[in-house]
């Protein structure tokens, strides 16, 4: 009997334990929106998916825990193991997640704008040139005595 006992105590445990972990999950969702702004269509989706997800882990944990039997105490220690994650140990892994996230956010910026800056610098050249080219066209053909939109038969016949 003691044994039996023993056994739902941790299945209770392991719940409330598990609990904490899907919110830690959660925080890194939460840390992930923070730092990189989302539309809210996104943020519907990636929530969605994250209970879809969680929904799955929980059958993987019934299964494996408590051959597939649902329990009772198996929510309440989710909702406990959550409800004291949330309020004890969320906001400050959130902070650190968002701290990480935003440094990260930061290091990858820099490394993009010096990888980015000689092929935009090529391309501001590259434009300069273009202009003058077309400038140095346009001059040349005035010096014929071409005028704008005038094609070559035209010419010919005001003469």
């Amino acid at each position: 009997m003691q044994e039996a006992v023993l056994g739902q105590l941790y299945f209770f445990l392991g719940a409330v334990w598990f609990g904490a972990c899907l919110l830690l999950v959660y925080d890194g969702i939460r840390s992930f929106r923070i730092v990189f702004r989302h539309k809210l269509w996104i943020v519907s989706v990636e929530d969605v998916l994250y209970w879809i997800f969680v929904g799955f882990l929980c059958f993987r944990f019934l299964c494996w825990y408590n051959w597939g039997e649902l329990r009772g105490f198996f929510f309440l220690g989710l909702i406990i193991g959550m409800a004291v994650y949330y309020m004890l140990i969320s906001p400050k892994v959130l902070e650190g997640l968002v701290f990480l996230l935003h440094n990260i956010r930061r290091v990858f910026g820099k490394i993009f704008r010096i990888i980015r800056h000689p092929f935009a610098k090529a391309g501001i050249n590259m434009r300069w040139r273009l202009k003058q080219e077309r400038k140095n066209v346009k001059i040349a053909l005035m010096r014929k005595g071409h005028k704008r939109g005038e094609t070559h038969g035209e010419k010919d016949k005001q003469l």
